[in-house]
């Protein structure tokens, strides 16, 4: 009797065991809603089934899959953070396989995270192609779209977060711009590189301290950084701080030698500081590179004349005046030119046809 009564109680015991390791009916329900693609209903159920089981890891997960099957990737990982902190290891079923929950909810933001991330920089590479100013803003706000859904998928991985910044710049929203300029920088605190580019994003909408900030901090990390020590000297440019500008953009040049924009703004450095002389190499790799460029022909001209180097100014300037025959100031230059090496004549043609031109421009 004794016996019988201790065999009640064990198969008692192993029944109960069975019962609770059970899934809930709601979660069966919901699972069957699932496999019959009743998508809409199943949400449902699972959201009244994580309110009555709200220590089930399974009733998450679900309820983040289907939130992952309508497109809502910031709820899916919300509910999915939620299933991790109860239990990690708890089995569910994915694609006909018994997995760790862990594993299940890998897969699922991986592939939203791809799909919507690859689809962002197809459409964004496409809208900055587009010419036509409406279709370029629907592209824009597509891709920032996928890439805002990227980032929700899958909240730890940073991949989107650049993009997407980019593409709310293009549509001119500097807030949301900024917000994911700098969930950027959380990630990638010693990226001299990103860095520097949020150090433009703060030039361009003009917080120049903030921008002066990121330039700094940037060749704290990589002295090396071109794009910092330009922007710099630009920032010093614009102060009106000529001799600091000149400094960065020395340093940049060292680095960048065939950089023509360098040459020019070291040229235009020197030339505000009224250093002629120094200014000339740079302006003649200005013209190397850019032998179209009359302001450069008409500054260097100028910087012969002021550096007292009037044969080579001569030398320089017979042959800018053919290149470009109506300038006023080019003419002018080879008149002072003559007119100091003693050549009279060819000075007072040269002053007449500066006259002339003037007065046509006048």
């Amino acid at each position: 009797m004794k016996k019988s009564v201790l065999l009640l109680i064990a198969i008692a015991s192993i029944a109960m065991v069975l019962l609770t390791s059970c899934r809930p009916p709601e979660l069966e329900g919901i699972v069957l809603d699932i496999r019959q693609q009743r998508y809409d209903q199943a949400l449902e159920n699972a959201k009244a089934a994580v309110k009555k089981y709200p220590d089930n890891p399974e009733a998450w997960y679900l309820l983040g899959f289907l939130y992952g099957k309508k497109g809502d990737f910031k709820d899916m990982s919300e509910a999915f953070d939620k299933a991790l902190s109860i239990d990690p290891n708890k089995t569910v079923s994915f694609n006909g396989a018994q997995i760790p929950v862990k594993d299940a909810i890998e897969r699922i933001r991986m592939q939203y995270f791809v799909e919507n991330h690859n689809s962002g920089i197809k459409i964004y590479n496409k809208a900055i192609q587009t010419t036509d100013p409406q279709e370029k803003e629907k592209l824009l706000k597509e891709a920032a779209q996928k890439f805002l859904n990227a980032h929700y998928a899958y909240p730890s991985r940073t991949e989107p977060l650049q993009p997407l910044a980019l593409a709310y710049l293009q549509l001119h929203d500097t807030t949301s711009a900024e917000k994911y300029f700098v969930e950027t920088l959380k990630h990638n605190a010693n990226n001299d590189t990103i860095i520097s580019m949020v150090g433009d994003f703060y030039f361009q909408i003009g917080k120049t301290d903030k921008a002066r900030e990121m330039y700094t901090k940037a060749l704290s990390i990589n002295p090396k950084n071109v794009n910092a020590l330009v922007q710099l000297g630009q920032l010093e440019a614009i102060s009106g701080e000529w001799d600091k500008a000149v400094e960065h953009f020395n340093k940049a040049f060292e680095l960048a030698p065939d950089n023509k924009d360098l040459a020019f703004n070291i040229a235009l450095s020197y030339y505000k500081l009224e250093r002629y002389a120094d200014a000339i190499p740079f302006l003649k790799k200005v013209i190397e590179k850019e032998p179209d460029n009359e302001q450069a022909y008409e500054m260097l001209g100028f910087c012969y004349i002021q550096s007292k180097k009037y044969q080579e100014a001569v030398t320089f300037l017979e042959d800018a005046v053919k290149r470009f025959p109506k300038s006023a100031f080019l003419w002018n230059y080879l008149a002072v030119a003559y007119a100091n090496l003693g050549d009279v004549k060819k000075a007072e043609e040269a002053n007449k046809k500066a006259q002339s031109l003037e007065k046509e421009g006048s």
